[in-house]
């Protein structure tokens, strides 16, 4: 988990990170209703908001970002995943 000075900056942060799963993985491809879909930030950078699921062959890697707040969770179990994502985020917040 990690905290920024803005949302948009905990969202650059995550859209670097996910870019960087093909570099240290050899097979990362995102499971999703949706693939990740950058929007521009300023005019160079990008940025990655929401949920997002990646499969390796390490196992599973989770992007959360809500607000200034990111995390992101490598080779855990889905239910650890989750108990630690409504640890982190708590609903109504």
């Amino acid at each position: 988990m990690s905290r920024w000075s803005s949302a948009e900056r905990a969202s650059e942060f995550a859209w670097v990170y996910a870019k960087g799963l093909d570099k240290r993985y050899k097979r990362a491809h995102e499971v999703a209703d949706e693939p990740a879909k950058a929007k521009p930030a300023n005019d160079t950078v990008e940025t990655l908001t929401g949920k997002h699921a990646w499969l390796t062959e390490d196992g599973s890697v989770f992007i959360s970002v809500q607000g200034d707040t990111v995390l992101v969770s490598e080779s855990l179990d889905q239910d650890t995943t989750e108990r630690v994502e409504r640890e982190i985020f708590p609903a109504g917040k």
